[in-house]
């Protein structure tokens, strides 16, 4: 089954600050997983399905879908910088069979490991930003998406109440004690 990417490598590398040289074999997975899981996330399985759908048919350029081509294009940002934040802790070390590599330079100083999740955050935090945008406009444009249903809706409202990553826990079983 051939994958469908709703932004593009060029995409992310024009408009954001990644580098150049960054290597499609780190990038273009993160772009794969930041569309397949959080983008998902947001909108539902329905709304994204339908998004790669259009795109992998061409018929998203056509006339009638520009409600299709407004959310593609607003979720542009949002697929951009959460790839570079996934890609962030996988970019500067490699997987050998000597075990987890890292390359060295004199010329080149790398981020120290401690220091990696401060800059993760920062992107994540951007993704977040135009995450939000993007549930707005989906949300105020839900007329016009058969794909939303009530339940998709109301997911959707509630990840405007709370659109940030955090990287703590923040809930559990209701009702059940831990032992």
């Amino acid at each position: 089954m051939a994958t469908v990417l709703l932004t593009s490598e060029k995409f992310v590398k024009s408009f954001t600050n990644i580098d150049d040289n960054m290597s499609a074999a780190y990038l273009l997975p993160a772009v794969r997983e930041s569309q397949d899981v959080e983008l998902t996330i947001y909108l539902g399985n329905a709304l994204v399905s339908r998004l790669k759908g259009l795109v992998q048919s061409g018929e998203i350029k056509q006339e009638g879908f520009e409600i299709y081509r407004e959310i593609l294009e607003k979720a542009q940002y949002f697929l951009a910088y959460s790839a570079i934040a996934k890609v962030i802790p996988i970019a500067g070390v490699k997987i050998t069979n000597f075990g987890i590599t890292q390359a060295q330079d004199e010329n080149i100083r790398t981020l120290g490991v401690e220091d990696i999740p401060t800059v993760i955050g920062w992107y994540a935090k951007k993704a977040d930003s135009y995450a939000r945008e993007l549930l707005r406009f989906v949300l105020s444009n839900k007329g016009s998406i058969p794909e939303l249903d009530e339940c998709a809706c109301g997911q959707m409202k509630a990840h405007l109440n709370s659109s940030a990553s955090s990287g703590l826990f923040l809930g559990g079983p209701r009702g059940k004690r831990l032992r």
